[in-house]
């Protein structure tokens, strides 16, 4: 049976759809396969080879952490059509692939002897109070911006969070230096 690589393609984002994942997981495990139609076009699916992925590797030249991401991506696309019978059963046109050796890179951290100046350095008692949130929360961006003050309970010294990605509420403990940092924002 023919299936070109874009319905095979448009089949798993729609089985990817059907597992009720976010709109954003869906984009992340379907963007590598788009790039790789746009260089290999929309043949028969079962006809793409290692030579095929070679040119699409070779064609993006993306860093190892992105090149690894995408040939996971890649590895459970073809897994799929292979338990969808698009495939013949040994199809794998990744099997030849490994993942590369990422470089270890030193982390950008601020230390704490400079939380001071950090905050020092801000313009706005609301910008002081945000950045004071990050520094002693290590909360997402996403998960700082639905903060409300009612998330803040000074007197059990508990800060409520809602985790975006894991649909959970959280407590966390507000320590001191956060204590008197959204103390002095609200008192402004």
């Amino acid at each position: 049976m023919y299936t070109s690589l874009a319905q095979a393609i448009a089949a798993y984002q729609s089985h990817l759809e059907s597992q009720n994942l976010k709109p954003n997981t869906i984009k992340n495990r379907t963007q590598p396969l788009r790039l790789a139609l746009e260089v290999l076009g929309s043949g028969d699916i079962s006809r793409v080879t290692g030579s095929d992925m070679d040119s699409v590797f070779a064609h993006y030249d993306w860093a190892p952490r992105t090149r690894n991401l995408y040939l996971s991506s890649y590895r459970s696309f073809f897994k799929w059509c292979r338990h969808s019978r698009l495939v013949p059963r040994d199809f794998d046109p990744t099997i030849t692939y490994s993942n590369r050796r990422i470089p270890r890179t030193q982390k950008q951290r601020v230390p704490v002897d400079n939380f001071g100046a950090l905050l020092d350095a801000c313009s706005h008692p609301r910008d002081r109070a945000t950045v004071a949130l990050g520094l002693y929360t290590f909360l997402r961006g996403s998960e700082l911006q639905t903060l409300q003050i009612q998330d803040v309970d000074f007197s059990e010294s508990m800060l409520r969070i809602y985790r975006h990605k894991t649909e959970d509420e959280d407590h966390l403990p507000i320590c001191t230096e956060l204590r008197d940092e959204l103390t002095r924002w609200l008192n402004w």
